[in-house]
């Protein structure tokens, strides 16, 4: 059993985008490079090789990352020791978990939950868990949380934009591409995929 554990702090947002887009963007890691530069990775230190393992185990969708020690961007630098693995899950109806574990246990946990409210808009929910360390969790909460607000507002503005030119297009078919192994996984899982799924495995430098 890990250290004694608290949730620290929840929020609340509006998304407009489809749910497995939603899904998608969390669990991906390669676009925190981009969209969220310097807070979740980017942050100028050295890149590491990281080994992203995906399947569906029981009707979940489970991942694992290793070889990333810590993440290079402010966030993980400031609040996380140092990372031996993290394991992201997705469950339907629409309930998504990033779990970050250090050598003494879990580091951070976050879960997000997402209500449809139609096709193309959702109410999302995110409670933030970490280890209480003696009253230094509550510190570190009050710097995650402003933090992590600016992840959840780029996040909002990438899916609503990506979302808009989609349906300007007239909504054509998902496409693809070599690195994309999570939305067909995603989108298995919504459809009541309950049959084990092998692990799919790929090399990432971030």
């Amino acid at each position: 059993m890990g250290p004694p554990s608290t949730g620290f702090s929840d929020l609340e947002s509006h998304a407009h985008a489809t749910l497995t887009d939603a899904v998608e963007n969390v669990l991906d890691p390669i676009h925190t490079l981009f969209v969220h530069s310097g807070i979740i990775r980017g942050g100028g230190g050295p890149t590491s090789k990281v080994t992203l393992e995906a399947g569906i185990d029981a009707g979940e969708l489970v991942m694992r990352y290793s070889g990333e020690t810590q993440s290079n961007g402010l966030m993980s630098r400031l609040l996380e020791s140092q990372r031996s693995h993290a394991i992201s899950r997705f469950r339907r109806p629409g309930v998504v978990s990033l779990e970050y574990w250090g050598k003494h246990g879990l580091n951070l946990v976050t879960t997000l939950y997402f209500t449809r409210e139609d096709d193309t808009h959702l109410r999302g929910f995110a409670v933030m868990t970490g280890p209480r360390q003696y009253g230094l969790g509550w510190i570190k909460a009050l710097l995650f949380v402003p933090l992590m607000r600016i992840v959840i507002s780029q996040d909002l503005r990438i899916m609503a934009n990506a979302t808009e030119n989609w349906e300007a297009a007239g909504k054509p078919p998902h496409a693809n591409g070599p690195l994309d192994i999570l939305y067909p996984l995603i989108s298995q899982v919504l459809d009541g995929q309950t049959n084990n799924v092998d692990v799919q495995r790929v090399t990432l430098d971030i």
